[in-house]
């Protein structure tokens, strides 16, 4: 009977042991990217979120204040059109969202910590704080930008139209700005917007000359890549580096040390 209790107990601390390492692989998957949608829901008169990269009517939704604290950096946001011309507020600071999107006729005030990605689409209203990495505007749409943009482009997307429309105010610094119709008519290529200068009115920049540049700033000089050490085949990526254990070895190890721990332990008993 003793036996088989100091086996129980050995069985039982393997177990814990090896629980995080067997659970590892689920828990990477749950901590992915994730896409939010954002709508506002005439039932409840309120904007409602759904983990979904579309709004599906015939599932749940949740609160914009659980979304803020659910939300987290590398994840996407999708702002729906909204006809009832409310504003979706939604307040991340802490956050660096890969992409946001306002969709054609949304309405939305978003704080972050930084963005991506960001899509204003046609005839859509927004207005973001945070910097941003790309920001790309669709024609007739209004966008207040309140912090550095890196690469800000216009576009018009009416195959009928010769010029873009947008307006669009930007108060840190814009690194690139491209505006282009699908005709190349009313084409823009800026540079070094310096802070709080960049100004456009239905698709006319309106800054005044001496606040940017017309030429490209010289690309830096790329440095030459570290040499990998001669091995003759790519087996040296899979050869643990110093400090470094692989992950399949861990649980095994354990097992072999309680194996034999379990092993003197019975053999005392004896």
């Amino acid at each position: 009977m003793r036996k088989l209790k100091r086996l129980v107990s050995i069985m039982a601390i393997m177990a814990v042991v090896l629980a995080p390492f067997c659970g590892s692989k689920i828990t990477a998957l749950a901590d992915g990217p994730t896409t939010f949608t954002v709508k506002y829901v005439d039932d409840t008169s309120k904007w409602r979120y759904q983990p979904l990269a579309s709004w599906d009517d015939t599932k749940g939704h949740g609160y914009i204040s659980e979304l803020e604290h659910l939300i987290k950096d590398g994840d996407s946001l999708i702002i729906e059109t909204d006809t009832t011309a409310n504003i979706c507020k939604i307040n991340i600071p802490n956050v660096r969202l890969a992409n946001l999107t306002v969709l054609s006729g949304g309405s939305a005030n978003v704080t972050a910590k930084g963005f991506d990605e960001f899509y204003a689409l046609q005839g859509c209203t927004a207005v973001v704080n945070g910097d941003v990495k790309n920001a790309h505007v669709y024609d007739y749409s209004i966008v207040n930008m309140n912090n550095n943009v890196e690469y800000l482009e216009v576009v018009n997307a009416v195959n009928d139209e010769m010029r873009v429309h947008a307006t669009i105010g930007v108060l840190g610094t814009v690194d690139h700005f491209y505006a282009h119709a699908l005709k190349n008519i009313h084409s823009y290529h800026l540079y070094n917007f310096k802070e709080n200068t960049f100004r456009m009115n239905l698709g006319w920049v309106s800054t005044p000359e001496g606040n940017y540049s017309t030429t490209a700033p010289a690309a830096p000089a790329t440095p030459a890549a570290p040499a990998k050490p001669s091995t003759g085949s790519s087996d040296y990526d899979d050869v643990p580096k110093t400090g470094e254990v692989p992950m399949p070895y861990i649980p095994v190890a354990c097992v072999l040390v309680l194996c034999l721990a379990g092993k003197a332990a019975l053999r005392k008993t004896r």
